[in-house]
């Protein structure tokens, strides 16, 4: 898609095709035109400029998908166009289906979110893991799935630099989310040892 301030340049003659001149008598004749324009004209259409910069900085690595299902709470599968993709939710790691019963809950909370829904995937500076996973903040209309997942204790924080955008937002979230007891955090019923901790001992226990 054109950005914003592409469509203005265009309109205005400063952007050419490659190999075309820029055509200076439109320049000078687009400059005059501006500075007979009202104030009351130029201030809202640089406010319009400035919110076009700001919308292109925030969409600009992201995209809608669709979907299709939920693996766990920190995995989904989604489709884009026509071809399904693997997504890893950053910077959070939902407990593992047999760490009964907060795999469940992790999943269903997700399920409950995103089942049958087209959601917007957000990227940070790696866009895959190594498994070839996408990399993504979800998010539902305005709410930040990764974001939510931690304030209602259903997933810790795991932060894999360099994806940490939202790292500080994430680590209010747990602390707020440890301190009540919320999810796997509560006191008497709560997870007993970190997803990361589980995997790593059932490979230890399998080799």
């Amino acid at each position: 898609k054109m950005a914003f301030l592409d469509i203005i340049k265009r309109s205005m003659g400063l952007v050419t095709s490659p190999g075309q001149k820029v055509n200076h008598a439109s320049v000078e004749r687009v400059g005059r035109s501006w500075c007979s324009l009202p104030p009351y004209f130029l201030i809202p259409l640089g406010l319009l400029l400035l919110l076009g910069v700001e919308c292109g900085q925030h969409h600009s690595n992201s995209i809608e998908a669709f979907v299709v299902r939920v693996t766990d709470g920190d995995t989904m599968v989604v489709k884009i166009g026509e071809k399904e993709e693997r997504v890893r939710l950053i910077g959070v790691d939902a407990p593992e289906k047999d760490q009964v019963p907060w795999g469940e809950r992790a999943k269903e909370f997700v399920e409950s979110m995103t089942r049958g829904r087209t959601v917007r995937l957000e990227f940070d500076v790696e866009p895959r893991d190594r498994y070839g996973r996408l990399l993504a903040y979800v998010y539902v209309d305005s709410t930040l799935l990764n974001l939510e997942l931690l304030k209602e204790g259903l997933a810790m924080l795991y932060t894999v630099p360099p994806n940490v955008r939202h790292v500080e937002a994430f680590r209010r979230a747990q602390k707020e989310a440890r301190e009540n007891e919320r999810g796997i955090w509560d006191e008497e019923e709560g997870l007993e040892e970190s997803p990361s901790a589980h995997r790593k001992r059932k490979r230890t226990a399998h080799n």
